[in-house]
């Protein structure tokens, strides 16, 4: 038998209903009252289909009804729900938008705004920021929250909610890195907003306070370093709120010291004597000038150069050319610092020279005139690096306030210390 159910409720098709009713009535009729008869099947028949049009509208209307019934997880704003697997924090409620980051699982949040509906999805904007190891406020999926607390009744039919008025935001900025100095531009436009805000977290940059016109732009200096999310609120005439959000990185200077042109794995070089050799510098942020010292065994160098400007491109460098040895001797280090608005930035390279022209000869370390250290077939790079090595430790010798600390490469003296003074 075709029949529909609603509630536990059966609605009989109208086509069986009057064909049990014109059995029925045959079956009991007799010939000699043929005509009464007929006219009687006709009365019961109108009077049924009065009936069943009747339970056709009722079944219609509770259809309406149940094709409008709410999730069986039913958020709302300010509930407190947790992701069910790490989840994916957007600026906008699609599946295009910026990710902000990741929330891991079983992290929990309070809902500021929602839902929308976009890309196969329900989206809520959510602030994590009261996990402070994630720290994110954003659009994430309803597919991977629930709520904290739920109560599900599953026989319950929920009427439609009213229809709130349609307020919307948007919040930009004209790129999501900055270096520290840099001025930041950040535009926002609402629709239906009564009232629009300005707020952050931390409040390190200086925004707008209090209420804003609905659309417009703002500058404002990156001088603080860190990542903070800016966050916008709309409200509307009733009260409804809208929430969105863009999250701004700015970037300490630096600079990275290259030898040759080529990345280094260490802070050690090793060179070969009176090879020269190319120091490359690459700075980024507002920089106001570098110097790069090379510095010798008997004396130092300096190159400075002057950027006054913002340098932000990865292929811009300066470059500084050093013999290993030359009249200032040999060739220890090579610095580069640089002056900027927020501190001084710097790098540096040590650098080993190895005598490649295979002289040899006696090595000899004294102090006052006793040796302490000696052997032979030392080249002159080898005796220089084991007499830097002795005057490091110069502490194990007990240096009194009247010593003298000399190293000897045969009749070269290399390297003479008498200012121990206490």
């Amino acid at each position: 038998m075709t029949q529909f159910s609603l509630k536990g409720k059966r609605v009989v098709t109208v086509g069986v209903v009057i064909a049990l009713v014109i059995v029925g009535t045959i079956a009991t009729s007799k010939p000699a009252h043929a005509q009464t008869n007929v006219s009687a099947l006709e009365q019961q028949i109108q009077e049924l289909l009065k009936i069943v049009a009747e339970l056709q509208q009722q079944l219609i209307g509770k259809r309406t009804v149940a094709t409008e019934v709410i999730s069986d997880m039913e958020l709302s704003v300010g509930d407190t729900v947790r992701t069910t697997s790490n989840l994916k924090v957007r600026g906008n409620p699609s599946v295009h938008g910026a990710v902000y980051g990741y929330v891991p699982a079983y992290y929990t949040g309070v809902i500021l705004s929602g839902p929308r509906y976009a890309d196969g999805y329900t989206w809520w904007y959510i602030d994590y920021e009261n996990n402070r190891d994630v720290g994110y406020v954003g659009w994430s999926a309803e597919n991977w929250i629930q709520p904290v607390t739920t109560s599900i009744d599953s026989e319950v039919v929920h009427a439609p909610t009213a229809q709130r008025e349609n307020v919307r935001c948007s919040v930009t900025s004209d790129k999501s890195e900055y270096y520290y100095g840099e001025d930041i531009r950040v535009e926002w436009d609402t629709d239906n907003a009564d009232t629009v805000e300005f707020s952050s977290r931390s409040s390190q940059f200086d925004l707008p306070s209090g209420s804003v016109g609905r659309s417009g732009a703002v500058r404002f200096d990156a001088d603080v370093v860190g990542s903070e999310t800016i966050h916008l609120t709309a409200t509307g005439e009733s009260g409804e709120t809208e929430h969105c959000s863009t999250r701004l990185t700015v970037i300490a200077p630096s600079v990275s010291l290259y030898v040759n042109g080529v990345d280094r794995s260490t802070l050690n070089v090793t060179a070969d004597a009176d090879d020269q050799y190319e120091f490359r510098y690459y700075p980024r942020g507002d920089i106001d000038s570098c110097t790069v010292t090379g510095y010798f065994d008997k004396g130092s160098f300096d190159v400075t150069h002057d950027w006054n400007r913002r340098v932000s491109n990865s292929s811009e460098y300066g470059r500084v050319h050093f013999n290993s040895v030359d009249s200032r001797g040999f060739l220890e280090e090579v610095e580069v610092v640089c002056d900027t608005n927020y501190r001084d930035v710097s790098d540096s390279i040590r650098v080993y020279v190895q005598d490649n022209h295979e002289v040899t000869d006696t090595l000899r370390i004294m102090l006052n005139d006793q040796q302490i250290v000696g052997g032979s077939g030392y080249t002159r790079a080898r005796a220089w690096s084991r007499c830097s090595q002795e005057f490091n430790d110069y502490d194990k010798h007990n240096f009194k306030g009247t010593d003298v600390l000399t190293c000897h490469w045969g009749d070269e003296l290399l390297v003479e210390i008498d200012a121990w003074k206490g």
